[in-house]
């Protein structure tokens, strides 16, 4: 089976590579970008097997329908707003890249909202508040017991000093990343 993949801020330096990843693990990738020039870049320098420009779609649903009629096994999420919320509105939503990759997965967001969203809407197997942690040394070691092996940055902040401080990370291992307030764990 094919996955099908929605890569959202495609044309910017972590979507275009984050498209790409899933590319070469067999996806069918689609891109969302905001210009005329980024869905070429993405189509012929990248190969994304397709990519739109959101600004140009007046109904964000109906342009989901059109490029996924099975649904959206995929969704890297990196911008949020009005495609965040037709992307939710498909309801075939199944997981994301981290998934495809067997990875178990544990997300940070900023809200008991977000929490629950990553938990309940994206299969995410565990989720926190880095915002109602005290110490985010302790919720580090917490959750990631074994260590921080790869770690994928996109946020900065606190979160970064602390993974970056934690004697947790550990440079030559490659099973972990943590990415854009999303956090992946083999």
């Amino acid at each position: 089976m094919v996955r099908v993949g929605l890569f959202e801020a495609a044309a910017g330096a972590v979507g275009q590579l984050v498209g790409q990843f899933a590319k070469l693990t067999g996806c069918y990738v689609v891109g969302s970008a905001g210009s005329k020039e980024k869905v070429d870049l993405l189509k012929n320098k990248f190969g994304f097997d397709d990519a739109f420009n959101y600004k140009e779609e007046d109904d964000l649903d109906a342009a989901l329908k059109r490029y996924f009629p099975m649904g959206i096994d995929i969704y890297f999420e990196n911008v949020g707003g009005k495609m965040l919320d037709a992307v939710l509105q498909i309801g075939q939503l199944v997981g994301q890249f981290a998934k495809l990759t067997g990875c178990y997965v544990v997300g940070s967001a900023g809200s008991k909202e977000k929490v629950d969203l990553l938990k309940n809407k994206f299969g995410f197997d565990d989720a926190f508040n880095y915002k109602e942690e005290d110490d985010l040394d302790a919720a580090l070691k917490r959750y990631f017991p074994m260590g921080i092996d790869i770690y994928f940055e996109n946020v900065g902040g606190k979160m970064l000093d602390a993974v970056l401080q934690s004697p947790e990370y550990e440079h030559e291992r490659s099973n972990f990343c943590l990415w854009n307030d999303i956090t992946i764990q083999s």
